[in-house]
């Protein structure tokens, strides 16, 4: 049994699975960070100390699980992107 990683396995995970797999874990990760963030933190005082005081209560779940969603995916698409074998990314820039 061989333990090394095919490098033509990565090749056929297609486009739509990558995305999938970068949106779906901080999708349910952002979800998860908003809802602890948003008990310990009242939206109202927040706004007041961003000197945002016009937002609304949704307004201010809606930016912070957009933003939080921002992070983790790009947490996602860093691990993803370095998942991949050096020999396959050097292959890549050289064309």
């Amino acid at each position: 049994m061989n333990s090394a990683v095919d490098p033509k396995s990565y090749e056929t995970v297609g486009r739509c699975q990558t995305v999938a797999a970068i949106l779906w874990p901080s999708f349910l990760v952002a979800g998860i960070a908003n809802s602890m963030f948003w008990v310990m933190v009242d939206p109202h005082d927040f706004g007041l100390i961003a000197g945002i005081s016009e937002l609304s209560r949704i307004g201010a779940y809606s930016v912070g699980f957009l933003l939080s969603w921002a992070a983790t995916a790009l947490s996602s698409f860093v691990t993803i992107r370095f998942c991949k074998p050096c020999n396959q990314l050097n292959q890549k820039s050289a064309q």
